[in-house]
């Protein structure tokens, strides 16, 4: 059964603010059942794990020109814990949220251009990285794998509701 336009975005929405809120509340304490944070095999880590991995991913990827990081995560009041990856998911979600709107504009320039090109070939590399391979459950890929399939055909209204809704 094929998803509406806005099962899509709804769905879009609570994969994202799921992965925002694990981002910057996961577990406001540490859980007597989970495994000491500082043992490499461990599914939680502390504050400063969390923000290596975000830097991590910031450095290891690009924004479109005149695109910013914005706020670094910052250090909350009380110690929690954060999920492995949740670092770099929040850092792929700003990523890819920076390429939907960078293809928007040059699909509104010149849909012809090496900018959208380009633009649309960084969306892809969304598969490569740890928001499409981990964080997202198949719905949530097949939506992405959507997404990317219109906007290849020069239709931008699935990216237009994420961005609209997520960014």
């Amino acid at each position: 059964m094929a998803m509406t336009q806005q099962k899509l975005v709804r769905h879009v929405v609570s994969l994202a603010a799921a992965g925002l809120a694990a981002a910057n509340i996961s577990g406001c304490s540490k859980p007597e059942s989970s495994e000491p944070s500082n043992k490499p095999n461990s599914k939680y880590q502390e504050f400063d794990g969390y923000l290596a991995e975000y830097n991590s991913a910031i450095k290891s990827m690009t924004l479109p020109r005149n695109a910013m990081w914005g706020a670094a995560p910052t250090r909350p009041p009380e110690p929690m814990l954060y999920a492995r990856g949740v670092g770099s998911t929040r850092a792929e979600l700003t990523w890819y949220c920076a390429w939907e709107k960078e293809w928007l504009a040059a699909l509104a320039e010149n849909p012809r251009s090496e900018r959208h090109d380009y633009a649309i070939e960084q969306l892809e590399r969304v598969r490569t990285l740890q928001l499409y391979q981990v964080a997202l459950d198949e719905e949530g890929r097949t939506q992405i794998e959507r997404s990317l399939a219109e906007a290849r055909r020069g239709n931008p209204a699935a990216v237009e509701a994420d961005v609209a809704t997520n960014c």
